[in-house]
């Protein structure tokens, strides 16, 4: 069965929305088990009633047991190599605009989509810029990589935002209405309410 150190993004949020649905405890749980032994749900519904429960048991540890890992400072997406800003004083207005606008839904559903905000590709010679138009194709990508991984990096970002963002908010103000030509400002406090969140990632219990 894998562990959390295995897991993709993708199996993890399908991990997260079974957890987080109305079924019965039962069907979580063949789901779950479906999930982390790679085997289809009629074939865990075959299983030997007490290796199913040994199975049980062991998802139970897997989410208690959870290490968070090394942030990455780069990506192998969809055979792109990209580098990951952790730096918020380094990204752009488009970035930030990215930002708000996927922190405002469920965390862990769009965390692929959060992490796409954070990458560029890669060049020779230092990096290129962000791809705002491919996001979605880029985020994509994302859900098949460690979850591990990403989590850890998304969380390490996190706290450097809460040290800095207060003193860049000004600065990201003025970009922002500079880049959206006199539109409203981007709402700094809820981005940084959104990312201080992340940590609580940590556990399907949380």
């Amino acid at each position: 069965m894998k562990n959390l150190s295995k897991l993709t993004v993708g199996e993890y949020q399908a991990l997260y929305s079974i957890h987080t649905s109305k079924d019965e405890e039962i069907d979580k749980a063949v789901a779950s088990v479906s999930i982390l032994t790679g085997k289809t749900r009629w074939e865990v519904e075959e299983m030997d009633f007490k290796e199913f429960t040994h199975l049980t048991k062991e998802l139970n540890i897997l989410f208690d047991a959870f290490v968070s890992g090394k942030p990455k400072t780069k990506l192998k997406i969809n055979k792109i190599v990209y580098s990951v800003c952790l730096n918020p004083r380094k990204l752009s207005a488009g970035q930030y605009i990215d930002l708000q606008h996927f922190l405002k839904g469920n965390l862990i559903d769009n965390l692929h989509k959060i992490m796409a905000c954070l990458v560029v590709p890669k060049k020779r010679f230092g990096v290129g810029k962000y791809d705002g138009e491919n996001h979605e194709l880029i985020s994509t990508g994302i859900q098949d990589l460690n979850f591990t991984d990403i989590h850890s990096t998304c969380v390490f970002f996190s706290l450097l935002w809460s040290h800095s963002i207060k003193a860049i908010a000004p600065y990201l103000n003025q970009e922002v209405m500079r880049t959206n030509q006199g539109t409203s400002p981007l709402d700094l406090q809820s981005i940084m309410d959104g990312f201080s969140m992340l940590p609580r990632l940590q556990s399907m219990s949380e």
